[in-house]
């Protein structure tokens, strides 16, 4: 999962969303190199064995460094997650999270996507979604992820 899309691994394809309500694309498991599989862990946050059948109502969310308030609106690559006065911005490989227990002392509160876990993705999978990511990236071959490695010509002593 990145701030703007998610990656679905099912043994057979990995299958690629802009978010968890929108399908993108897929690539066979066997076309998939090794250094795709190196750039997203690099840039992505895992999570293993994820079962949707366990979602659950979150309550106060847990590990947020409260930072000050902006207005929340979609950007231009990410996604803007909204539900019952609460709001999640991407941006910037972080989760940018407005929701009605802040909206008191009018603050925002922010989690790096390395430090998402399940509770997290929980909330975002029951939210709805703007994403204005499809009018910029086209295809799954343009991300970060498909960029082969530059080799060095220059040789070490």
């Amino acid at each position: 999962m990145s701030h703007y899309f998610f990656a679905l691994n099912d043994g057979k394809e990995l299958i690629f969303y802009y978010n968890p309500m929108h399908f993108w694309d897929k690539v066979p498991i066997h076309k998939v190199e090794d250094y795709v599989w190196r750039n997203l862990e690099k840039e992505c946050v895992v999570i293993q064995n994820f079962d949707l059948n366990r979602l659950k109502e979150n309550g106060k969310p847990i590990g947020y460094e409260k930072v000050k308030a902006f207005d929340i609106y979609t950007p231009r690559i990410g996604n803007h997650y909204s539900r019952l006065g609460s709001s999640i911005l991407t941006h910037n490989s972080n989760i940018f999270l407005r929701d009605k227990y802040f909206h008191i002392d009018n603050s925002c509160y922010k989690k790096s996507i390395k430090h998402f876990d399940e509770n997290d993705l929980s909330a975002v999978m029951s939210y709805a979604i703007v994403t204005k990511t499809p009018n910029y990236i086209k295809s799954i071959f343009d991300l970060k992820c498909f960029r082969r490695p530059i080799k060095s010509n220059f040789q070490t002593q």
